[in-house]
């Protein structure tokens, strides 16, 4: 953008976003910021951003999946809520700016290939009042819409934290705006559904939780080989919970809809190995009646959702959560939620991923 050009630059707000789950453990202030270049205020440029469509119909997409991203984490964060009507939601979001911006997206560093970039996040999150944002208003987090094509590549989460440094599925290069609290960026790819937004929030919760346990425990065995179930040498093994990529029946990354039953104890873990165990496969998540308010649901003419959302909800609904009380050999599990909820908090107290009674 030139000179003295002034940024075409929109604000709005959504009642429905802006209330957090009610009852929630912590609160999630959120922004979102939307990028959606134009050739003449009409249309959506194509080349630029591999969406074909107008302005509007552009506006309207983003906004549904900011509507099912926001149900789907409050959703995810219930323990056990696919047979809990009762549930609590450890993470409850409410939106405190809903900006967009008429302009192509701001190009940072290399991507690597060339030719490409990645956004630069941090002069984004000055553009739209970062400081403020989140050393005022408690932000958390920093939705950015964009588009992976062309000449842009997202990074699919980053931290900033003055406290811990950048702990997140980046390249963790620190090249966000350092703030009095911590903050996360999620990149968020508008060609795609929502789940892939929670995608995202999965592998920062897997660096996140890698994090802690080798803060608190000096290896990361609970997290990646009790709860996901690796081997020693990092490959996973079914039978257990799986990660963001496998689910427990998984023989391969992106496995999702296996249909050969495997034996696990995802719904009754513990580190000790000593739950239940029952026959799993795509079908125990895809069965599930989740009800996202925006009516979408996988596998649906028009859905917005991509057909592994309910993995990563049920994924999370197993989560050590809220009240969820699940014995450890010296004590009990904590809520994992408070990472993304609390982080600032979490490390100052040194909180774990697990606690003595």
């Amino acid at each position: 953008m030139e000179k003295g050009v002034a940024m075409r630059f929109e604000e709005e707000r959504y009642a429905d976003l802006e209330r957090p789950a009610v009852g929630c453990v912590w609160q999630v202030p959120f922004v979102v910021v939307a990028y959606i270049p134009t050739t003449d205020g009409e249309m959506v440029d194509f080349e630029r951003t591999g969406f074909r469509g107008t302005v509007q119909q552009l506006r309207d997409r983003i906004l549904r999946a900011v509507r099912v991203t926001k149900w789907m984490m409050e959703e995810a964060t219930r323990f056990h809520g696919y047979k809990e009507p009762g549930a609590r939601s450890s993470l409850g979001y409410r939106c405190v700016r809903f900006v967009t911006i008429l302009e192509d997206i701001p190009k940072g560093r290399s991507a690597g290939s060339a030719g490409v970039f990645f956004p630069d996040y941090g002069k984004i999150v000055e553009q739209v009042g970062g400081k403020n944002l989140v050393n005022q208003q408690g932000t958390k987090e920093f939705w950015i819409y964009h588009w992976h094509h062309g000449s842009i590549a997202p990074i699919e989460t980053n931290l900033s934290s003055a406290l811990s440094g950048d702990i997140s599925n980046s390249d963790r290069q620190n090249d966000l705006p350092i703030y009095d609290k911590s903050y996360m960026v999620v990149g968020a790819n508008f060609n795609r559904g929502p789940d892939k937004h929670v995608h995202n929030i999965g592998h920062q919760m897997e660096a996140l939780l890698s994090y802690v346990n080798q803060r608190q425990d000096s290896n990361t065995d609970l997290f990646n080989k009790q709860f996901c179930g690796q081997d020693d040498k990092g490959k996973f093994q079914q039978g257990r919970c799986g990660n963001c990529h496998f689910p427990p029946n998984a023989t391969k990354d992106y496995d999702y809809f296996n249909p050969k039953p495997v034996p696990s104890d995802i719904e009754d873990w513990n580190p000790q190995g000593t739950g239940a165990k029952k026959l799993t496969t795509y079908r125990t998540w895809e069965r599930l009646p989740y009800r996202c308010p925006t009516g979408d649901k996988i596998r649906q003419p028009g859905t917005i959702l991509e057909d592994d959302a309910w993995w990563y909800l049920y994924w999370f609904q197993n989560f050590p959560g809220h009240e969820s009380h699940i014995a450890h050999p010296k004590g009990e599990m904590t809520n994992w939620w408070r990472f993304l909820g609390d982080w600032d908090g979490a490390f100052k107290e040194k909180y774990g991923l697990w606690k003595i009674k």
